[in-house]
């Protein structure tokens, strides 16, 4: 390593960040902060701080202490020093916690959850466990006081009800909501008139399993999305009469 950090250090800073762009953000960041105060400082730019992707360490197949270490080196040392870059998260149920917790984040708006159970969601949201005024506390009270920066959400949950919990207006500033939703099927679950989001501009709604539960579930959800201008949908329907098509959602929907 010594060797390498050498060689190029005799190059100028447009190529050294050329070069660094060609590598993922993760690995700038890893192997250059705290190298030196020159590779420090070009590693804290904002084209590889902007955006970060723990999943990339955490999904590692082969989880060792090794792994464990890079993530304790994020959590306790490259993240602090690059806190107020940052705008978006990647995080799964191994990072997110931790990563949400540590920092003062005052450009964060967009967070990006992989294979996280909504129960964890949940508890990590709670009041008790996680206090952080930019983000939104999913299990506060009815009653409670709560705001939120993010503007844009990307999750996948289990089932629609899941959706419902993450559309009950306590992120308020939620604009852009794009979700892949295991299975849409009927249930007890009602929706609430007052809680959904009328911000909403953006949403992007997918099934991974076919649905007969489109016209019970999925129309009165749209239909309460009265500011939508985008609006993407990707589902197997079932045991329907007639096809989805450009007339029908003008009928049962605009």
């Amino acid at each position: 390593m010594n060797r390498s950090v050498a060689n190029i250090s005799v190059l100028c800073d447009e190529l050294l960040l050329n070069i660094f762009s060609k590598l993922s953000n993760i690995d700038v960041l890893y192997s250059f902060i705290g190298v030196n105060q020159r590779f420090d400082k070009l590693a804290r730019d904002i084209t590889f701080t902007q955006s970060i992707d723990l999943t990339i360490i955490s999904s590692n197949k082969d989880k060792n202490s090794r792994t464990n270490s890079i993530l304790d080196r994020f959590y306790l040392d490259i993240i602090p020093r690059i806190q107020h870059n940052i705008e978006c998260f990647t995080l799964d149920s191994l990072s997110m916690e931790r990563a949400l917790c540590i920092g003062n984040y005052s450009k964060f708006h967009k967070l990006n959850l992989v294979k996280l159970k909504i129960e964890m969601a949940f508890h990590i949201f709670n009041e008790d466990n996680f206090v952080y005024p930019p983000l939104s506390l999913i299990d506060l009270p009815s009653t409670a006081c709560y705001s939120s920066n993010i503007v844009e959400l990307n999750v996948r949950v289990r089932n629609f009800d899941d959706c419902l919990c993450l559309l009950d207006g306590r992120l308020s500033q939620l604009n852009t909501f794009i979700i892949e939703i295991d299975k849409i099927q009927n249930s007890s679950k009602i929706l609430d008139n007052k809680k959904i989001l009328h911000n909403l501009k953006c949403f992007s709604l997918i099934a991974t399993t076919r649905t007969d539960a489109y016209d019970t579930r999925v129309v009165p959800l749209l239909r309460h999305m009265s500011q939508l201008e985008k609006l993407t949908l990707s589902l197997v329907v079932k045991d329907r009469n007639s096809f989805i098509d450009g007339t029908q959602l003008h009928n049962d929907i605009l």
